[in-house]
Formats: structure tokens, sequence, C-alpha cells
């Protein structure tokens, strides 16, 4: 049953753009957190 419904072309179709963007967002929130972290410290660049 499960390997039927992976196997479908739109519902696995659809798993792998949902997976997809979960990863993408986790990375930009990742990079961002670190960019933020990395500003926190230090006497800054004067960017903010």
């Amino acid at each position: 049953m499960g390997y039927w419904l992976i196997n479908t072309a739109g519902i696995g179709g659809l798993l792998v753009v949902v997976v997809g963007l979960a990863v993408l967002v986790a990375y930009a929130r990742m990079l961002r957190w670190i960019h933020d972290g990395a500003d926190v410290g230090g006497e800054g660049d004067g960017r903010h």
C-alpha cells in the first residue's frame, strides 16, 4: 500500500515538492540564523 501511494505520479510528485520546499525553507532560515548570530558579537561593521 505504501509503495503504491509513493509510486503514484501525482502524490509522489507532490510529496517531493513539499519535502523540497521544507528543505529550502529550513536552509534559508539556518543561513539567516547564522548571519544574525554573527552580527551579535564583536563591534559590528555598520550594516545595521
